[in-house]
C-alpha cells in the first residue's frame, strides 16, 4: 500500500508535544535546541502556526524521530510507535535500555499465553 502524507498543522503539533513529553522536555527546552521562541513552540504545537521543512527536519533530529512520524497520514500510523519508542531508549543508559528491553520481552509473553 502507498504510504499518503499529509500536512495537518493539528496533527503535526499534537505529535511534536507527544514526543517533546516523551522525552521529558518543556516547550522552552525544545525552542532552544531547535533555534525558536517558547511562543512558536506553544503556537507549533496547538497548530496555530505551520513548521516550515527545516523547522520539521530541526524537531525530527532533536525528537529522535522520522519525517514520517509528523507527515505520516492517518494516526496510529506503524513507525509512530517505533519511533517514540526508539526516542526514549535514547535518553537511557544501557542498565536502563537492558531493563526496557527485558521487561518488553516479559510482556510479550505474557500476551502471547493469554
Amino acid at each position: 500500500m502507498e504510504q499518503m502524507y499529509v500536512i495537518d498543522n493539528r496533527e503535526i503539533g499534537a505529535r511534536v508535544k507527544a514526543a517533546r513529553k516523551n522525552l521529558g522536555l518543556t516547550q522552552g527546552q525544545l525552542a532552544e535546541r531547535i533555534d525558536l521562541s517558547e511562543n512558536a513552540v506553544a503556537k507549533l504545537e496547538n497548530g496555530f502556526m505551520a513548521a516550515s521543512l527545516q523547522t520539521l527536519v530541526k524537531l525530527a533530529n532533536e525528537l529522535g524521530v522520522t519525517m514520517d512520524y509528523f507527515l505520516a497520514a492517518g494516526g496510529g500510523e506503524p513507525g509512530e510507535t517505533e519511533d517514540l519508542a526508539l526516542a526514549l531508549l535514547r535518553g537511557m543508559d544501557s542498565r536502563e535500555t537492558a531493563l526496557v528491553i527485558k521487561l518488553i520481552s516479559a510482556l510479550r509473553v505474557y500476551f502471547s499465553e493469554s
